[in-house]
């Protein structure tokens, strides 16, 4: 009796045992593993498709959208939905749906038995009419249409096809680590995707889409302000030169407002993408400069002028300011070599001529023909600008050291990143690398180079709180040992209370003409168009 009271009361508590974990499990069911069944449930339901290249937005400095995008439109079949779930539907719209899209191309068929053995998703390229036209039939289940943005990448010189793209020419690999596009890159790399989610029920009726936006902001702010960058390339794209380049940069603090050039399909000449060139007399600033800080130069003790090494000889004698002004190659042989090559080349390397600036994986350094710091020849070109390549962005800093009273600050591109809402500011380099006395001396010069009646620049001057320049006329043999003249203009001036920089590059223009014909009146467009 007492065995049989012991067993009932086993068999009791083991029912009661298995009851409890029953209640137990469906409990955590309901309440504890619902959201992720219904997640599982959900995916099993939905397809996702991503509606654009690129993970991140490129806005300028006041917010606005830089990228521009291709559209391409595709229909996607999904062929387990598509054959499993279509025997309700209206025979006509499937045969229309069949028709138009075979029409479109033979290789589109609903029919072919082939569909009903693919185990993935089916992709279509179609056109924006396709598109549309697909988008009235709404029955026909297991087919769906949708878009990707892709960046626009056909212009070759375009700073926001460049930064967006971490991969090299050929596509294979990634560009260098030190890289300003790898740099972009690795700081949204693990940014999602916007995509669009389409959502079935389970006879596979397309019920909701939704998505198409990140949750979290992310973005690269550029330093550019598109209002003036359009301005300044619709400058450019009037001019009657075949290829001209523009960089504007904000004295004080470096960045970049606008770097754009006629012919965008083109390298990126600012760059250097295209070779780096002899920057002439408006490397004569540099040379001063360099000449005044050793204490050597005598400003008001006129030097003899030759006329050996100048297309024009003005004068017998000219000071250092006037052979500045009327840009006097033998003049400026004689201060050169009383600057020496040592100091001006040290001077050059500390206003960034012989370093990346930007660090594009593209971008090239400026450096020197002959490296010979004995040889007399090789001085008296560098005195000039005819030893020394240079690219634009590195050209500059010629003008902007002078308007920054010494100090020079090293050109940026990039204000800050936006990582999932996260804000991460860029940081701003700047080194004094000549006096304050002698940056004013030497702006007194670029704006004479403008208002003297023998001033290269003449064509350059407009009404201005505060504008001056230099301008550049440079020789060079290319590959084919054919002579070519290069045009450059480097200056500053006053856009409501703030100075710019700014420089100007005519590559390969006429032999009989010179910077001041073709890139000072370019400059002189854009001071004035600005200040409108």
């Amino acid at each position: 009796m007492e065995r049989t009271r012991i067993k009932c009361i086993l068999i009791f508590l083991g029912i009661f045992a298995v009851f409890a974990f029953l209640c137990t499990r469906l409990y955590l069911i309901m309440n504890v593993y619902s959201k992720d069944l219904e997640t599982n449930y959900s995916r099993q339901n939905t397809s996702s498709e991503r509606i654009k290249n690129i993970n991140y937005d490129v806005v300028d400095c006041n917010g606005k959208n830089m990228l521009t995008f291709n559209r391409k439109y595709y229909v996607v079949i999904n062929p387990y939905i598509f054959t499993q779930n279509n025997s309700d539907t209206n025979k006509r719209e499937l045969y229309a749906l069949s028709y138009i899209l075979k029409n479109y191309d033979n290789k589109y068929d609903l029919t072919n038995i082939d569909i009903k053995s693919e185990s993935s998703k089916i992709y279509w390229s179609i056109n924006e009419t396709l598109y549309n036209d697909l988008s009235k039939f709404k029955n026909v289940n297991g087919v769906y249409t949708y878009f990707v943005d892709e960046v626009n990448r056909d212009k070759a010189s375009d700073i926001c096809n460049i930064i967006t793209n971490p991969m090299d020419k050929d596509n294979k690999k990634f560009k260098a680590n030190a890289s300003i596009e790898k740099a972009v890159y690795n700081e949204f790399k693990n940014s999602p995707f916007p995509e669009k989610n389409f959502v079935n029920d389970s006879y596979g009726n397309l019920i909701a889409t939704n998505g198409g936006q990140n949750k979290g902001k992310s973005e690269v702010k550029l330093t550019i302000d598109k209002d003036i960058n359009d301005k300044v390339q619709n400058i450019l794209d009037s001019s009657g030169l075949k290829q001209v380049s523009a960089i504007l940069m904000q004295s004080d603090n470096g960045a970049v407002r606008a770097m754009v050039q006629k012919d965008k399909y083109a390298p990126n000449i600012n760059l250097g993408g295209g070779g780096i060139y002899y920057p002439g007399s408006i490397f004569k600033a540099v040379v001063e400069e360099a000449a005044i800080e050793t204490g050597k130069l005598d400003l008001n003790k006129p030097i003899k002028n030759t006329g050996e090494f100048s297309e024009d000889k003005l004068y017998d004698y000219c000071t250092p300011e006037k052979a500045f002004i009327i840009s006097s190659n033998d003049v400026f042989i004689n201060i050169g070599h009383l600057a020496g090559f040592d100091n001006i080349y040290d001077l050059s390397k500390r206003q960034g001529l012989f370093n990346k600036v930007l660090n594009f994986d593209l971008e090239s350094e400026g450096r020197l023909d002959n490296n010979d710091s004995n040889s007399e020849g090789n001085l008296s070109l560098l005195s000039y600008g005819q030893s020394i390549r240079i690219t634009p962005i590195e050209a500059i800093a010629i003008p902007n050291t002078v308007i920054n009273h010494g100090i020079y600050v090293k050109p940026h591109i990039i204000d800050s990143y936006i990582v999932n809402d996260k804000v991460k500011t860029n940081q701003i380099y700047s080194s004094r690398v000549i006096k304050e006395s002698t940056a004013n001396i030497m702006k007194e010069q670029f704006k004479k180079v403008l208002t003297d009646k023998d001033g290269t620049g003449k064509l350059a001057y407009t009404n201005n709180k505060c504008i001056g320049g230099k301008t550049g006329t440079a020789q060079r043999i290319n590959g084919h040992d054919v002579k070519s003249v290069d045009g450059w203009f480097v200056g500053f001036f006053d856009l409501k209370g703030v100075n710019y920089s700014a420089v100007i590059f005519v590559p390969g223009i006429d032999e009989k003409l010179s910077a001041g014909s073709e890139a000072a009146p370019i400059f002189k467009k854009i001071v004035t168009d600005l200040n409108k």
